[in-house]
């Protein structure tokens, strides 16, 4: 576990720090796309290769992940369902004049394999 605050710099910062210090990791989960990106670069500058070197899966669906060579590896969140159903359940809440319910809606993401020859 490394600090990233969801943050580029941040996880740049970390990933450096981490990967300098003995047994280095060989597969880096960023949690966010300003994280993935302070991650790739934080290895770039380290000159180590994205996947010879170290395996990155980023969680969300980084708009330009395909394009990047090589292609990227991420879990998809459906943020668009996500929008919706939260904006449902606010709309019903409001309607209702109610507390919040504490409903609990589970939405499935997707694993989207940037380089299904390596994978």
């Amino acid at each position: 576990m490394l600090e990233g605050r969801f943050d580029q710099a941040v996880a740049h910062d970390s990933v450096v720090r981490r990967m300098l210090q003995p047994d280095p990791p060989t597969a880096i989960f960023a949690l966010s796309n300003m994280m993935t990106l302070g991650v790739l670069m934080g290895l770039k500058g380290l000159g180590l290769f994205v996947p010879a070197d170290v395996s990155v899966i980023g969680i969300d669906d980084l708009d330009f992940a395909q394009i990047m060579n090589p292609p990227l590896t991420v879990v998809a969140a459906p943020v668009l369902d996500m929008a919706r159903a939260s904006i449902a359940a606010l709309l019903d809440e409001i309607g209702r004049k109610m507390p919040p319910t504490g409903h609990r809606q589970v939405l499935t993401p997707r694993l989207v394999v940037g380089n299904p020859a390596r994978a």
